[in-house]
C-alpha cells in the first residue's frame, strides 16, 4: 500500500513548509537585504567576461568606497582581483566603462553581487559578467547556485529556460533545457541578483524565472513583455516545480500550489490504490455513529449527556470536599468551579500541565467540574483526557518527545494515511491534517491503538468522563464570518463566531447575535455533511489529532486578524466608516481574508463548508464557553500563558465582548491585574461569576514581567528536559502561590 508514501508526504510536507514561511520568513528576508557579510583573509578571485564587450571590476565595501584597484576584464576571458585583507562586507562591481567605477559610487551600477558569504550562503570565489539591459553587467558568483528539479505531469514535450527578469523584460540564462512528458529533469538555478542597489545595501532584486513552452523557437534570447507560462524558482520557492495542463493551457507552478491546486480526480487517479485500501481499513472500524443519523440541535440547553456529567461530578467533589475537612451540609451542593486556560502554543501546555499537577496533588482537580482550553493549553488537556492517566504519568510520558520539535519528524506513514482517509471520504484537507498528526503523535500515540492516533476519533465513550472522575473538558475553535458581513464599529470578536467541542457534543455559540439560537451537533457527526438538520452520511468520525490542529491552527491567520485589534481600538465612528468603505468580495476584501490552507469542514450550521481556527486568534482566554448561563458556574479560575500578559489584555477582550453582547461577567479592578493572581468577585444573587486572574509572569512579585523570548516563544516546539521541567515547575508555583486565595474564595461561595 505504501509504495507511494513517501512522495505524497513529501507534496504535504512540502505545502506544510511554504505556508509557515509566508510568516517565519519575514523577519529573516529582511535581514538578509542588509547581507551582512564578512572576509576573513586575502585572497584572489576569479571573473569570466561572458559579454561581448570589455567591463570594468571593482571592489566595494558597505559605505560604498572603492576597496580595490579597477580591473580591465575583456570579452570571453578570465580575469584575477586581489581582495583586501581588511575584515568587512565587499561587493564584486562591473561597469561597461571605468569612469563608472569611481572612488565612491556615486552612480550606482545596474547590479551587484557580493563576495563573501554567512554560514547561510554558498561560499564565492569565482564569478561571471554577463550582460543585463541596454549597456548594463550582471556579476553572479558562479558557486552560489544549486539545483532545481521540473516535473512535467503533463503529456506534452516541453521546452524551458531560465530568465532574469527586469520588470518586463527577461534575460535568458543559459541553454534551451528538453522537459519530456512525464519525466523529472534537473536545471542549476541561478544566484540571486541585485537589480538596484543604494551606498549600504541590495534593495530589489531581479525576478528568477523558468519560462516554459511546448515550442522552443519561442524561447528567445530577450522576452519582451513575455506572454508564456513560468514559475518563479527563488529559493523560497522550493526546490521543485511542476508542469501541468488545464485544459489546453500550460501551467507551471510550485510542488506546493501544484498539489494545491491538482483537481481531486487527479489525486485520486494518482493514489487509487491506497486509497481503496484505506477506505476498508476504515470501514472495518467499529466507531462512534456508525450507520447512525446525528440530528442538529437549536437552544442553549444542556445535552442529557453533560446534565449527567454534572451530577456525577457533583457527588465526586462532595467527596473530595469531606476528604480535605470540608463537610458539605445535605441541602447544599458544591458550587461548579472551571480553570480556564490560555493559548500560547507549547509553552502554554507545558504551564497548563503545569497547573493541572498541582492541582492533582493537592486533589482540588476533583473538585473542579470544567477546564476551557485554546491552542496549546488543548494540546495538554485533550492530550491528557485521551490517556486515561495521572497528569504526573502522562507528563513522564510526553516530556522526551519534546526535547526535537514534533513538526520536524513527522510519521510518513501516519501523515499519508491522514489525508488519503479524507480523500476515501469525500472530505476537506488542508496543511491542518499534517499539522494534527505532527501533534498527535508525541501527544496522543503511547495511548492509541496501534500506537496510531488517526485510529483516536471524537465522540468516542472516555470511561473518565462517563464516571465523572475527571473534569469536563472544552476545547474552542472560531469560525471567521465574511469581513463584509461583520458587525461593524462595535467589537473585533464580530468577526468570529465561537465553537466548543466537548466531550458530546459540538456547539457553535450563535446566541451571541440577537435573534439566534446556538447550534449543536454529536461530536462523532462533527464534519459530516448535513442536509434539513440531519447529518445522515455514515463516515468515520473526525480525528482527535485533527480537532488538536485546529484548535492550534494560528498559522491560518488572515489580514483580517492581524488588523482586527487595531480596528477594534478605533473609535466606533472611525471603523464603522473604514468598515464601510469595502464592499462585499472587493479585491481588498478578498485578500484580508486569504487563509493559508485552513481547516475546512462541512458546515453543521448552514449547508456547505465552514472554516474552523485557532480562537486565540479572536481571544486567547476562552472564557466564552464557560459563560453560558445554563452551566451555572460561580468560579473560574484564569491561567494566563499569553505571550503578553501585562495589563492583561486577553481578560480585557473577554470582558469587553461579554458586556458588548449582555454575557454576564464580574467587573473587573484592572489595577489588580498585573498583580501574581488578583480575584475579580461577581454580583451576589447574579449569574456572573468569580474570576480568580492568574498570569505568567517570571516571579512571585508585581511587576515580575516575563517577556516572551526565544526561550519561551509561541513558535518554538523543541523543550529539552530541562527547559521542560522549569516551566512546568513554574505552572505549579502559578497554583501553589494562589492556593490559599482560591480556598478562602470557595468558602465564601459556600
Amino acid at each position: 500500500m505504501y509504495d507511494t508514501i513517501a512522495y505524497l508526504y513529501y507534496e504535504i510536507k512540502r505545502a506544510f513548509a511554504m505556508s509557515i514561511r509566508r510568516y517565519t520568513l519575514l523577519l529573516p528576508l529582511c535581514v538578509t537585504a542588509l547581507w551582512h557579510l564578512y572576509s576573513f583573509s586575502s585572497q584572489t578571485i576569479t571573473c569570466t567576461n561572458s559579454t561581448g564587450q570589455q567591463a570594468f571590476i571593482a571592489l566595494y565595501n558597505t559605505q560604498g568606497i572603492r576597496a580595490s584597484s579597477i580591473v580591465s576584464c575583456k570579452p570571453q576571458e578570465t580575469c584575477t582581483i586581489a581582495m583586501p585583507g581588511k575584515k568587512e562586507s565587499l561587493f564584486i562591481t562591473a561597469a561597461p566603462s571605468e569612469d563608472e567605477l569611481g572612488m565612491s559610487r556615486v552612480v550606482q551600477p545596474q547590479s551587484d553581487s557580493l563576495i563573501n558569504a554567512t554560514t547561510t550562503q554558498k561560499f564565492a570565489t569565482s564569478f561571471t559578467i554577463a550582460p543585463l539591459g541596454v549597456r548594463g553587467f550582471a556579476v553572479s558568483g558562479t558557486n552560489r547556485s544549486d539545483a532545481i528539479i521540473i516535473h512535467n505531469v503533463s503529456n506534452e514535450f516541453c521546452y524551458g529556460a531560465l530568465y532574469y527578469q527586469l520588470d518586463t523584460v527577461a534575460y535568458r540564462i543559459g541553454e534551451i533545457v528538453s522537459l519530456p512528458p512525464h519525466t523529472a529533469s534537473t536545471i542549476i538555478r541561478p544566484e540571486q541578483k541585485c537589480k538596484r542597489t543604494f551606498v549600504t545595501t541590495c534593495v530589489s532584486y531581479l525576478d528568477r524565472n523558468l519560462y516554459i513552452s511546448t515550442n522552443q523557437d519561442l524561447l528567445l534570447n530577450v522576452l519582451l513583455r513575455p506572454t508564456l507560462p513560468f514559475v518563479n524558482v527563488g529559493e523560497l520557492k522550493g526546490d521543485d516545480f511542476y508542469l501541468y495542463t488545464i485544459g489546453n493551457t500550460l501551467q507551471a507552478v510550485t510542488k506546493a500550489e501544484w498539489f494545491a491546486r491538482a483537481s481531486i480526480d487527479t489525486i485520486k487517479n494518482i493514489f487509487k490504490p491506497d486509497i481503496t485500501h484505506v477506505k476498508t481499513i476504515y470501514d472495518a472500524l467499529s466507531y462512534p455513529g456508525k450507520n447512525q443519523t446525528a440530528t442538529i440541535g437549536r437552544g442553549t440547553t444542556l445535552s442529557a449527556e453533560e446534565i449527567d456529567f454534572r451530577k456525577r461530578r457533583q457527588s465526586y467533589a462532595r467527596k473530595s470536599y469531606a476528604t480535605a475537612g470540608i463537610i458539605l451540609p445535605d441541602h447544599t451542593e458544591p458550587p461548579h468551579i472551571a480553570f480556564c486556560f490560555s493559548g500560547g502554543g507549547v509553552r502554554s501546555m507545558i504551564t497548563t500541565l503545569g497547573v493541572l499537577l498541582a492541582a492533582e496533588e493537592t486533589g482540588f482537580i476533583h473538585r473542579s467540574s470544567y477546564i476551557s482550553t485554546l491552542s496549546g493549553s488543548v494540546w495538554a488537556a485533550l492530550g491528557w483526557e485521551y490517556s486515561g492517566t495521572p497528569v504526573a504519568d502522562y507528563i513522564k510520558a510526553i516530556m522526551p518527545r519534546f526535547t526535537k520539535s514534533p513538526l520536524t519528524a513527522v510519521n510518513a506513514t501516519l501523515a499519508t494515511e491522514t489525508i488519503l482517509r479524507k480523500i476515501a471520504y469525500d472530505q476537506p484537507y488542508s496543511i491542518v491534517d499534517y499539522y494534527g498528526i505532527a501533534l498527535g503523535v508525541p501527544l496522543l500515540a503511547p495511548f492509541s491503538p496501534f500506537n496510531n492516533p488517526n485510529r483516536l476519533f471524537l465522540g468516542a465513550s472516555l470511561h473518565a468522563v462517563e464516571q465523572g472522575t475527571i473534569p469536563f473538558i472544552l476545547c474552542s475553535a472560531v469560525t471567521p464570518k465574511q469581513y463584509s458581513d461583520a458587525k461593524r464599529g462595535t467589537n473585533a470578536l464580530d468577526y468570529y463566531t465561537w465553537i466548543e467541542c466537548n466531550p458530546y457534543y459540538a456547539r457553535a455559540f450563535l446566541s451571541d447575535t440577537p435573534g439566534m439560537a446556538d447550534v449543536s451537533i454529536p461530536l462523532w457527526a462533527l464534519g459530516r455533511k448535513c442536509t434539513q438538520d440531519k447529518a445522515p452520511d455514515s463516515v468515520p468520525p473526525l480525528s482527535v489529532p485533527y480537532l488538536l490542529g485546529i484548535c492550534g491552527s494560528a498559522f491560518s491567520v488572515s489580514g483580517i486578524d492581524i488588523t482586527h485589534v487595531g480596528v477594534r481600538d478605533l473609535s466606533a465612528a472611525v471603523a464603522d466608516q473604514l468598515l464601510k468603505s469595502y464592499g462585499k468580495n472587493t479585491a481588498l476584501d478578498i485578500l484580508l481574508q486569504y487563509r493559508t490552507s485552513p481547516a475546512t469542514i462541512y458546515n453543521f450550521i448552514e449547508e456547505g463548508t465552514m472554516t474552523l481556527v485557532d480562537a486565540g486568534i479572536a481571544c486567547n482566554l476562552p472564557l466564552r464557553p464557560l459563560l453560558q448561563k445554563e452551566r451555572t458556574i460561580r468560579l473560574i479560575i484564569a491561567i494566563d500563558a499569553s505571550s503578553s500578559v501585562q495589563n492583561a489584555p486577553s481578560l480585557r477582550t473577554a470582558y469587553e465582548y461579554a458586556h458588548a453582547h449582555n454575557i454576564p461577567f464580574p467587573t473587573i479592578d484592572w489595577s489588580l491585574v498585573n498583580q501574581p493572581y488578583s480575584v475579580h468577585r461577581g454580583k451576589p444573587h447574579s449569574n456572573e461569576p468569580t474570576i480568580i486572574y492568574i498570569p505568567l509572569i517570571s516571579g512571585t512579585k508585581e511587576g515580575s514581567w516575563r517577556q516572551e523570548d526565544k526561550e519561551t516563544a509561541t513558535t518554538r516546539f523543541d523543550y529539552p528536559a530541562a527547559l521542560f521541567n522549569k516551566l512546568l515547575h513554574r505552572g505549579k508555583e502559578l497554583f501553589y502561590d494562589a492556593q490559599t486565595t482560591i480556598q478562602s474564595t470557595i468558602q465564601e461561595l459556600l
